[in-house]
């Protein structure tokens, strides 16, 4: 079966709350929340030490994400640590961070459905796993002329559900 749908977009908004949509005629649909981890890859280590503690975040390079906050916030227990991420790369697009990130560019918070194969397969180290760090909500975008139709409510349930049944998802 093949469903046609007419310009669904996925949209990675900031990281506590959905970012405004620049055309505020779309509408957002929630798919999923998504667990994220803070890696850098096994060049980068080679040329900054490995973290082990939030303090030293500061000296590192950082692989920014246009669209939310260049402030990383990290939670143990009841501390709550606001780190300032400096760095000479940004993207808007979350699969360039990460490429970056493996080219040994820099530190992100990359979701931990992106991380966890790069992780296995070497080209990525997750740092600092003790903290917690914000989630992502992942919305799908759409122009109000398609919201009462049928195929973008089979996708945008087919894509909640997929993302949803994910093992490394924090509903």
């Amino acid at each position: 079966m093949t469903y046609h749908v007419s310009r669904p977009i996925l949209w990675y908004p900031s990281t506590n709350r959905g970012a405004p949509l620049h055309d505020s005629g779309l509408q957002a649909s929630k798919l999923s929340t998504l667990a994220t981890c803070l890696c850098g890859a096994p060049a980068y280590f080679e040329k900054y030490a490995i973290p082990t503690h939030p303090s030293e975040l500061a000296d590192h390079q950082w692989v920014n994400y246009k669209l939310t906050s260049n402030t990383l916030k990290l939670t143990k227990g009841n501390r709550v640590y606001n780190i300032k991420m400096n760095g000479t790369i940004t993207t808007n697009n979350a699969a360039a961070r990460t490429a970056f990130v493996e080219g040994g560019h820099g530190l992100a918070r990359i979701t931990l459905y992106d991380a966890t194969p790069k992780i296995r397969k070497g080209s990525l180290i997750s740092v600092l796993d003790e903290y917690t760090f914000s989630d992502i909500e992942l919305y799908g975008v759409f122009p109000p002329d398609n919201a009462e139709s049928k195929k973008l409510r089979l996708l945008l349930d087919f894509l909640t559900h997929y993302f949803n049944q994910l093992p490394l998802i924090s509903n």
